[in-house]
């Protein structure tokens, strides 16, 4: 694995975990609004969609570190064939 691919994966959480805290904070101010029945339900929807989207996000660092991972494995594995080490 580089060291970009890494760093990369660092920053990628960072922003997630931060984007959580900012949108967690927001659906709590926005909770406490009464916008009526429409606005309430729409309220609702654009949050658990935002969730969702957020849950994806997190899961998109689990697979990218899983391929880096593979990556490092498969790379190794062809080093160490051009080398007659298998």
């Amino acid at each position: 694995m580089r060291v970009v691919d890494v760093i990369a994966q660092i920053a990628l959480g960072t922003v997630l975990l931060t984007g959580l805290i900012v949108f967690g904070n927001l659906q709590s101010v926005a909770n406490g609004l009464n916008l009526g029945t429409q606005g309430n339900l729409v309220r609702t929807q654009l949050f658990s969609n935002a969730w969702s989207g957020l849950n994806l996000g997190s899961v998109a660092i689990i697979i990218s570190a899983a391929v880096g991972i593979m990556a490092l494995i498969v790379g190794s594995l062809t080093k160490a064939s051009e080398a007659g080490l298998t």
